[in-house]
């Protein structure tokens, strides 16, 4: 379960401000079948701000998990 303060929504994207212990945003992005077919695709990005790299860590590794969860195996985790 995630909470959040829905910050903007269009027909194909989505942008949330994540409640937790760190700021953070989320934006989810749909391409839809029309324009990557079979199946279209789905794209998240995850920006976490103001943490330290064991905190970060642990947010990597939950994301990771719930990623892996719902079938994606090597999903990608970076920092910058």
């Amino acid at each position: 379960m995630l909470g959040g303060t829905l910050l903007y929504k269009t027909d194909h994207q989505v942008g949330v401000r994540l409640h937790g212990p760190s700021d953070s945003l989320l934006v989810v992005l749909e391409t839809p079948i029309g324009a990557h077919p079979p199946h279209g695709t789905v794209t998240a990005v995850l920006s976490v701000y103001g943490v330290q790299d064991d905190e970060f860590a642990e947010v990597a590794a939950r994301w990771q998990a719930w990623w892996r969860s719902v079938g994606v195996h090597e999903p990608l985790v970076t920092t910058g």
